[in-house]
């Protein structure tokens, strides 16, 4: 389904109001692309996100020289950036982890800060925290995700199937004001319904994402495009 603009909900997908899109966007069922991320593509290009998928705060997925495609119950952590690539289902992509010009196949497993450029991935396959891999040699001999990884992973992905659902009933029955700026969680399995507290004379700078029990004293200055959320678990 096409992203619409200013319409957080998408089938039964959730795209938050701070997200910035440009060209055509695709997203699937019961995902979850949380704010200030962006996604971008050019003319004759495409931006697809599968079902069950979860793009966390701060990322960047863009399709220049190609179309990039997110496949089906795959994480991107915050600060992620995808360029030009093809990441498959169930992967996991960590904290400002970059893949750029690639292939990461279905299963693989790339830790944070990690860099891939211009290689495929092989299947279930892990990448180290920081590690760099540039040459396809490189990526035939990386070792295999553990097992522990797949439990790490549905457990992720079975959190964000409940931010689409409780994302869209919030923003349903609430309104638009309260998936913006500073507003309440969503009341999920694992977390109460709860309103931020904002000391006076805070400062919020623009584009500033404040959920659920999150607590800044008087004064506080929080810097554009910061997200501060408790909608995990308290605090």
């Amino acid at each position: 389904m096409a992203v619409v603009p200013g319409e957080p909900v998408v089938g039964t997908s959730y795209v938050s109001p701070l997200v910035e899109w440009f060209g055509d966007i695709r997203i699937g069922e019961k995902s979850f692309v949380a704010s200030n991320t962006i996604l971008r593509a050019s003319p004759e290009r495409r931006v697809e996100i599968g079902n069950e998928t979860n793009a966390r705060d701060n990322i960047l997925v863009r399709a220049l020289g190609a179309s990039s495609t997110i496949g089906n119950r795959t994480s991107l952590a915050h600060h992620a950036i995808i360029r030009d690539s093809d990441i498959g289902d169930f992967a996991f992509v960590g904290f400002n982890a970059e893949v750029v010009d690639s292939t990461v196949e279905n299963g693989a497993f790339i830790l944070h800060g990690a860099l891939v450029e211009g290689v495929t991935i092989p299947e279930n396959k892990l990448v180290g925290v920081g590690e760099e891999i540039t040459t396809q040699e490189q990526a035939d001999a990386l070792p295999d995700a553990e097992a522990g990884t797949e439990a790490f992973r549905e457990g992720v992905l079975d959190v964000n199937a409940e931010f689409a659902e409780g994302y869209v009933d919030l923003y349903e029955n609430e309104g638009y004001e309260a998936v913006i700026g500073v507003g309440p969680n969503p009341e999920t399995s694992f977390n109460e319904q709860t309103e931020p507290q904002v000391g006076e004379g805070a400062e919020l700078q623009e584009f500033v994402r404040i959920v659920g029990d999150s607590r800044l004293g008087p004064g506080a200055q929080v810097g554009q495009r910061t997200a501060i959320r408790a909608d995990e678990g308290p605090r």
